[in-house]
Order: C-alpha cells, then sequence, then structure tokens
C-alpha cells in the first residue's frame, strides 16, 4: 500500500457502533479526529465484573480516538522507565494544545501478559488519558481490566495411604516379652526365681 492509497483509506468516517452495542472493529488515527468532532464515550463504555463488584470502561484505544476528535493536536509522549525480561514499567504524559497536562504510569509482567512491554504503555496511556478526564470516571478503577484470575496449580494428590501397621517393637521391647514367654515354657517364674541381693533387692 502507498501512501496515497493509506490516505484515501484514513479519510472515511468512523464506523458507528455495532447493532448490540459493541464497538467497531476498526480504529482510525486520522479522518474525523481532525474534525474537532464531539465524541460519545457511551456506545463504547462495557461492563466489568471483577473482584469487588463491577464498573464501566472504556478501552484505551477509544480513549485515543476521544483525545484526536476533541484535540488533534494534543501530544502524547511515553519513556520506559524500567525494562527487564519479565518487567516492564512506563511513563505516559499527555499534553493538550489548551494547557492540560497530565502523566501516568503503568507496569506489567511478562507472567500476566505475553506483550508485557506495549500492554505497560497502553496502561499509561490509559492513566494519563483518564487524569485528563478521559476515561469512565465513574468506573470502579481507571486501570485495564484484570486479567481473568490464574489459579495456583494443584498440590498433586496424595497418594493413599496403606493401613497402618504396628510399629516394630525395640530389641528391649523383644527382649522383655521373649523373658516371660520362655518362663512358662520352662515352668518358672522370672521373677520369683530371680537371685536377691542381701537388701532384698533382686539382681546384681
Amino acid at each position: 500500500m502507498d501512501g496515497d492509497e493509506e490516505t484515501a483509506a484514513t479519510g472515511a468516517d468512523y464506523p458507528e457502533p455495532e447493532a448490540d452495542g459493541g464497538a467497531p472493529e476498526v480504529l482510525r488515527e486520522e479522518g474525523a479526529g481532525v474534525r474537532g468532532e464531539r465524541f460519545d464515550p457511551t456506545p463504547y463504555m462495557r461492563q466489568l465484573r471483577g473482584r469487588g463488584g463491577g464498573g464501566e470502561y472504556l478501552d484505551v484505544k477509544w480513549r485515543l480516538l476521544w483525545l484526536r476528535k476533541e484535540h488533534p493536536d494534543a501530544e502524547i509522549v511515553t519513556e520506559h522507565v524500567q525494562i527487564e525480561p519479565t518487567l516492564a514499567i512506563f511513563k505516559a504524559t499527555v499534553t493538550l494544545p489548551s494547557g492540560g497536562k497530565a502523566t501516568g504510569y503503568g507496569s506489567e509482567t511478562a507472567g500476566d501478559f505475553g506483550d508485557f512491554i506495549e500492554k505497560a504503555e497502553t496502561k499509561a496511556i490509559g492513566r494519563a488519558l483518564n487524569a485528563l478526564g478521559y476515561g469512565a470516571q465513574f468506573g470502579e478503577r481507571d486501570e485495564e481490566p484484570a486479567a481473568p484470575p490464574r489459579f495456583a496449580p494443584r498440590p498433586p494428590a496424595e497418594p493413599p495411604r496403606l493401613p497402618e501397621r504396628p510399629a516394630r517393637p525395640s530389641a528391649r521391647q523383644e527382649a522383655e516379652r521373649a523373658v516371660p514367654a520362655a518362663a512358662s515354657v520352662a515352668g518358672t517364674d522370672p521373677v520369683a526365681d530371680a537371685p536377691r541381693s542381701a537388701d532384698g533387692d533382686g539382681g546384681a
């Protein structure tokens, strides 16, 4: 696609929300946005269900469209604060031509989202836009919807327990049992027949 085709393709009007109220699949950053038209975010809001109840949420792509429709010359500057193999933190600053300015931070981990670097940057932009009034102002939170809950892996099932066997007697216990048994076979009483010391105690 060369530049002329791209210009022609982006010059069309933005699509209206789908019949079911859902947002259209196409998002353009030129076109209607440069005309300064009013933007109604209501059809693009979605309901979140999650921890602590639910709330309305406006995706960052629709916040950007809203910003561009009202302020086509607004400036968005992002910078990475920290990028590691499994963590990204971004800072985004949005400046309006009228002088309004807001900064937002976003972080993401590789364990929660595959494209964690892009996600962190998007979160930062979304938070800065929300601070300027581009978002679901009365929603529960001003951040990306929570990812589906991740459950810790189940611990392995315990192996079935074998019936308990009595503990093996110690050598002393076996010897104590053996002495009376041997005495009964011989017909003697080991206690009565035991040698006595002068003070009357048995044994040496």
